[in-house]
């Protein structure tokens, strides 16, 4: 197919059915090309994947069901509850004629074959399991009992709508509404959590203002709630993150945030253009995207999905309905005209109430601290090291599908770091580091002279790190070839696919380091990894595996200069 419509409209098509040539499938691998600018520059190949929601996410169920059941723990579950309740009523029978079955399954051996034999059973297609509900909807989620003791929590990045949506819901419910920015000092977490649990007892909903981006974050509201309130219903205000929506994702909260301007708590765009966009960029490389059926995500009593990219006011009516679908005793369903006030009220009346700002490292606010700061500001800072720095996002996805793909021994360290959050936030190629100087002067001159040209042109701004960086000295291609790693670092082995050879690399093997296992393990052993992996191989004698990318992409990196702190 030649023509991206005809691509889309196959895919919606597939999508619908979950399958393709008569067999289910996952969804599809797309090889296009592409180019910012075309008159200018020439197209590469560019690839990227359409992933079907369903069947995927009901076998993704059965199988935590089941492993659930083995252990002896009750079965959680909320969506495709009468297909999933058969399935477990076959499931319990083959477990108990097979002794061996259970702990094969725990071993993620047999988990396709028992969900086979079962669809056989029904003589039906997991696509068509999968839609069972849209013929006829369950009601096991929606609870007529519930009038009061919930809570809403967001998970977001900033400039998704979350706190819009949270004052137009109290101007329409008179619900409570805590804003994390409000609690300031030390233990903010478990602070949180008592602000929210003791307007609790004054309000019957409660919205937990706060991004939740993250897994720990969630575990930590969802574990103190529970232990202080065990019949609050925790529900999910889901803003979706994912591969495939994430550029426009930032492209659309990072207006919303310029035309707000300083009408927030933290970001204030109109005075601090230079740090708004890093802060927001670290949000999003962080966001960890909401698995209903996995720790800690399957705490949540309910799940209600919005789209960051939509306007506030279709993501309040969405809100609105599939609360009222949920919970149709918690209030009454409001008109549409309701809905258009609370809005305008949301947009027209709300300023924040305490506003923080993004401090500077290392700066005090005294009048001494910023007479110090203008003095360092006037000092001028030497090169610390260039490097080329590519989006962590991406870089991301790419890492997730290749160790999706290979077998669990090979995944485990990667696996480890993510759930570790030793994965490093920003990921970059370092061209030449100080420390190289003496050995590449006349390279380390020329580095010097164009960051102090750039400089002059005053194109030197505040990083997010506290460093010093030029952002637009040049683009760089960065062709991702493998990744390399041990027990104690990971790093991707790349290619630099620069235009000229402006932009070259003193180090043996150019490369990104991804994580390290521990703190006191410092990223520069990635060097040390990849020249023992180049001298000695893989192996068991050596310790150091590799994954090779079937597909070798490569980005669009930016070069940068970081100055020393």
């Amino acid at each position: 197919m030649d023509d991206v419509n005809q691509v889309k409209a196959f895919l919606e098509e597939s999508a619908e059915t979950g399958a393709h040539d008569g067999r289910d499938v996952e969804g599809f691998v797309i090889r296009c090309r592409e180019s910012h600018d075309p008159g200018v520059q020439p197209y590469r190949d560019w690839f990227f994947k359409f992933k079907f929601e369903e069947p995927y996410l009901m076998y993704r169920q059965w199988r935590e069901c089941t492993k659930a059941m083995i252990s002896g723990k009750p079965p959680k579950f909320r969506k495709h509850v009468q297909i999933t309740e058969e399935y477990l009523l076959y499931a319990r029978k083959r477990l108990a004629t097979d002794k061996n079955l259970g702990q094969l399954y725990q071993a993620n051996h047999g988990i396709i074959a028992l969900r086979n034999d079962f669809l056989a059973f029904k003589n039906m297609k997991g696509s068509d399991a999968a839609n069972l509900e849209l013929i006829a909807p369950s009601t096991a989620d929606i609870n007529t009992e519930v009038t009061r003791d919930v809570i809403l929590v967001p998970i977001a990045t900033i400039g998704c709508g979350k706190t819009t949506i949270a004052v137009a819901l109290t101007h329409l419910f008179g619900w409570g509404h805590i804003q994390n920015d409000n609690i300031t000092g030390k233990g903010r977490p478990p602070r949180f959590t008592k602000a929210v649990l003791d307007l609790l007892q004054e309000r019957p909903v409660v919205i937990a203002d706060r991004n939740n981006a993250q897994k720990h974050e969630r575990k930590q509201i969802l574990t103190d709630v529970k232990i202080q309130h065990k019949d609050a219903r925790l529900v999910a205000l889901y803003f979706k993150h994912d591969a495939s929506n994430i550029d426009e994702v930032r492209r659309v909260t990072q207006e919303r945030v310029l035309t707000r301007g300083d009408n927030h708590q933290t970001i204030h765009a109109a005075s601090d253009q230079n740090k708004f966009l890093g802060v927001m960029e670290g949000f999003v490389d962080r966001f960890e995207p909401l698995v209903p059926f996995s720790r800690p995500d399957d705490g949540f009593d309910a799940v209600v999905n919005l789209d960051p990219t939509a306007e506030s006011r279709q993501n309040l009516e969405t809100a609105v309905n599939e609360l009222h679908r949920l919970y149709p005793n918690l209030f009454e369903l409001p008109s549409a005209e309701r809905l258009d006030e609370a809005m305008k009220a949301a947009f027209d009346e709300y300023q924040p109430g305490l506003k923080h700002t993004i401090p500077d490292r290392g700066g005090r606010q005294n009048k001494a601290g910023q007479q110090a700061q203008q003095s360092k500001k006037a000092k001028k800072k030497p090169l610390e090291y260039m490097s080329v720095a590519v989006p962590g996002s991406q870089v991301r996805s790419i890492l997730d599908k290749a160790f999706d793909n290979v077998a669990i021994e090979t995944s485990r360290f990667y696996k480890q770091l993510s759930q570790t959050r030793r994965i490093q936030p920003k990921f970059h190629v370092t061209l030449m580091h100080r420390a190289s100087s003496k050995e590449h002067p006349e390279l380390w001159e020329h580095y010097s002279k164009v960051v102090a040209e750039a400089e002059a042109a005053n194109i030197i701004t505040a990083g997010a790190t506290g460093a010093t960086a030029a952002p637009t000295l040049g683009v760089c291609g960065v062709e991702l070839e493998r990744v390399v790693f041990n027990d104690r670092v990971m790093a991707i082995v790349v290619r630099l696919n620069g235009q000229d050879q402006a932009w070259q690399c003193v180090n043996p093997i150019a490369h990104i380091t991804i994580g390290t296992r521990e703190d006191s393990i410092k990223p520069k052993e990635s060097n040390e990894l990849l020249a023992r992996w180049l001298n000695e191989g893989v192996g068991e004698a050596t310790g150091i595996r590799e994954v090779v990318f079937d597909n070798k992409q490569t980005l669009e990196g930016v070069v940068q200069g970081v100055m020393s702190r």
